[in-house]
């Protein structure tokens, strides 16, 4: 599998974020507490993570790209164990987004 460039990689984390932040309305589950907290939380996180990365996406780059790509695994093992907690429609799309940000923390350039 071809490295994702770490410019692609950051533009997909921006618009990751955003997507979890607003995910609780565009796919109405804004009415669970639980859930909602979740996917806001970690669309903050994501961000926040993003911004700090020393990526051309970054804005202050004071985490190393190698550490930015074992939060995003971690994270989407997280989000992905916190499905299951909740219903099985919600934990199907948890374990989708949880893929999806494996596949690119594990195959994005390291150095740019």
């Amino acid at each position: 599998m071809k490295p994702i460039p770490t410019k692609v990689h950051g533009l997909l984390d921006y618009t990751t974020g955003a997507l979890f932040i607003a995910s609780p309305w565009l796919l109405d589950f804004a009415d669970d507490d639980a859930a909602r907290s979740v996917a806001v939380g970690t669309g903050v996180a994501v961000l926040g993570l993003s911004v700090f990365t020393d990526y051309e996406a970054g804005v202050t780059r004071r985490i190393p790209m190698a550490t930015h790509l074992t939060v995003d695994t971690l994270s989407g093992v997280l989000v992905a164990a916190s499905g299951v907690r909740q219903t099985y429609h919600l934990a199907t799309r948890s374990v989708r987004c949880a893929r999806i940000g494996s596949r690119s923390a594990n195959s994005t350039q390291t150095r740019q």
